[in-house]
């Protein structure tokens, strides 16, 4: 049962420095990816995204549970669209089915609002490949908050 424990305790550590070394990688490539695009105005959140807001808008900010009404274009640092709203069309979801890192800069907007999120992997699908999305990908989103329901 000890045994077990330890086990558990240590992959736990082992999972956790592997999070921190992602962690710091992504915060330097970012970087990077801002200063060879030449993108001013980016501040960097608590938790580890970094966003340039475009145009604030006006209003509440949505909330975990709030339906939001968007446009979007999401992208790897190396310019491959993986996903985007089509022309004139919107996405309505609820904030808290998106990656994390989505979810903490829809929370820094207002209605009306665009802005542009860089999210480091662990906020984004870490160590899972999804579709185009690799594992360990720094995405960014291009994003427009329409508008939200209660």
């Amino acid at each position: 049962m000890k045994l077990n424990y330890l086990l558990i305790v240590l992959a736990t550590i082992l999972f956790a420095s592997c999070d921190k070394d992602h962690s710091r990688m992504d915060d330097k490539e970012i970087q990077d990816y801002l200063d060879s695009h030449n993108i001013t105005g980016a501040q960097k959140d608590d938790s580890g995204i970094y966003y340039v807001m475009h145009k604030e808008g006006a209003g509440n900010h949505p909330y975990y549970y709030t339906t939001v009404i968007i446009k979007y274009k999401g992208y790897l640092t190396d310019g491959e669209v993986f996903d985007e709203t089509e022309d004139d069309a919107t996405l309505e979801s609820r904030v808290d089915r998106f990656v994390d890192g989505f979810q903490i800069g829809l929370k820094l907007m207002r209605p009306g609002g665009r802005a542009t999120f860089y999210i480091p992997s662990h906020l984004a699908y870490g160590s899972d490949a999804t579709g185009t999305i690799p594992k360990w990908a720094i995405l960014i989103f291009d994003v427009e908050l329409i508008g939200y329901k209660e």
